[in-house]
């Protein structure tokens, strides 16, 4: 396949309407950080925005909608890597020796019952590791980990008395390894939706609760320093609503 130039034309943030950096950047594809944030249109949903740069405990929802207090994170010795970075020039390692992800403070914010929620991100996956985890709660009230059949959304208490549910939401052929791509999931409507690089691949039907207001963790799962995610990490995002309904277009730049 022929292979996307990093300062090609689809590279350009100005080409794209969706994965666009956090932060503002001074040159055209997003490799400086510049200062602020950049507008976010659906900033009153906005839960959570970790740029996941070279300052790895920076959250910055309430900087992007203008009210309220950033979250408080607590790095378990995530490492920031200086060069392997879809935005600002690093990314955060969570793949590292020693790696224990990051830890974000119990809210009600994350308790979305059977509602809308929409979980964004850049990332970087090493190997086809088997369940290293993107998010997960400290209650079992949910969890979202790639292992060998793809991306796989569980629940411990899913249908209330205790059980676990699991269900794959995105399939392993439908997403590249050792290469930055975007991933959108989108729970809406008593079905999952996810997206990458701004094309649908799959729908899950899932009226299952989602949440808990309980400790929430990032790149790692909630027993322990085991099972983390085995990758690199960029602007991460969570959201009360579903913002996505139809294919998008991310800053396409596959030459990392």
């Amino acid at each position: 396949n022929e292979r996307i130039g990093k300062d090609s034309l689809n590279g350009l943030l100005s080409s794209a309407s969706a994965g666009l950096p956090i932060y503002n950047t001074t040159d055209d594809y997003g490799d400086t950080k510049g200062s602020g944030t950049r507008s976010d249109s659906n900033s009153g949903n906005l839960l959570l925005a970790l740029p996941l740069d070279a300052t790895a405990t920076t959250s910055l929802e309430a900087t992007i909608h203008g009210s309220g207090s950033n979250r408080s994170i607590t790095n378990g010795a995530a490492q920031a890597f200086s060069t392997e970075g879809r935005f600002y020039g690093s990314s955060i390692d969570l793949g590292a020796s020693g790696d224990y992800g990051l830890t974000v403070p119990a809210s009600s914010d994350w308790d979305r019952g059977t509602g809308d929620l929409t979980i964004e991100c850049w990332i970087n996956k090493n190997t086809t590791s088997s369940n290293d985890y993107l998010l997960d709660q400290a209650d079992n009230a949910f969890g979202f980990y790639f292992n060998s059949g793809g991306l796989t959304h569980g629940n411990f208490s899913a249908d209330g008395s205790g059980n676990q549910s699991e269900q794959e939401i995105l399939d392993v052929a439908d997403f590249p390894y050792n290469q930055w791509f975007h991933l959108s999931i989108v729970k809406a409507s008593g079905s999952f939706k996810v997206y990458v690089n701004g094309v649908l691949k799959k729908t899950t039907a899932s009226n299952y609760d989602i949440g808990a207001n309980s400790t929430l963790y990032v790149g790692r799962y909630n027993g322990g320093t085991t099972l983390n995610l085995d990758g690199y990490l960029q602007d991460l995002k969570i959201y009360s609503s579903a913002i996505r309904s139809a294919n998008f277009t991310v800053p396409s730049r596959n030459d990392f």
